[in-house]
């Protein structure tokens, strides 16, 4: 009952910090695309070398990528090596109604990235929260009714709910996406 109370604070604030914000949006397709955030909730070392291997992926096509994760604990796992293009935000980044907090959360949303990549499949607030205030221009994730207001591209994957299943349907659909 007390976390349902503070989520329901947390989309209140949410919707009020959206009011005042501005975004330009901006059609683009992946290969177009010089910069790229991803956003994830992280919840096991099998989920990072996925998405380390999506980052290199577009390090490779020569995209600047930033990746901003969630975990889901007070101390960093073993795994989240430190990297100049990876940040992360834990449960100590949280506020009483789990509002982000931190300088790399506030550059994450204030970076104007060509694209925002949402690799999160399941319902987060601190990540709907640093999505729906982000002025990437494009902005994809999973298909959700919580989320609408916030993406311009959603990606139905309820009958598969595979983090690689997820980027490769994202990889298809932002690569159809003409100028």
């Amino acid at each position: 009952f007390i976390n349902e109370i503070k989520y329901k604070i947390g989309h209140w604030v949410l919707n009020k910090e959206l009011f005042g914000s501005y975004r330009e949006k901006h059609l683009t397709n992946l290969k177009q695309a010089k910069s790229v955030g991803i956003l994830y909730y992280l919840e096991s070392e099998a989920q990072y070398n996925i998405i380390l291997n999506f980052v290199k992926q577009l390090q490779v096509e020569h995209k600047i990528v930033k990746a901003l994760g969630m975990v889901p604990d007070k101390i960093m796992p073993h795994y989240c090596y430190p990297k100049i293009f990876f940040d992360y935000i834990t449960v100590n980044n949280l506020n009483w109604y789990y509002k982000p907090e931190g300088k790399s959360v506030a550059d994450f949303i204030n970076t104007e990235y060509d694209i925002l990549i949402d690799l999160t499949t399941e319902n987060s607030y601190t990540i709907e929260y640093i999505a729906a205030l982000s002025k990437a221009k494009l902005k994809i994730g999973k298909a959700d009714k919580l989320r609408k207001k916030y993406y311009d591209i959603m990606i139905d994957i309820d009958a598969n709910k595979d983090l690689k299943y997820l980027i490769e349907q994202m990889i298809y659909y932002l690569s159809m996406l003409k100028r």
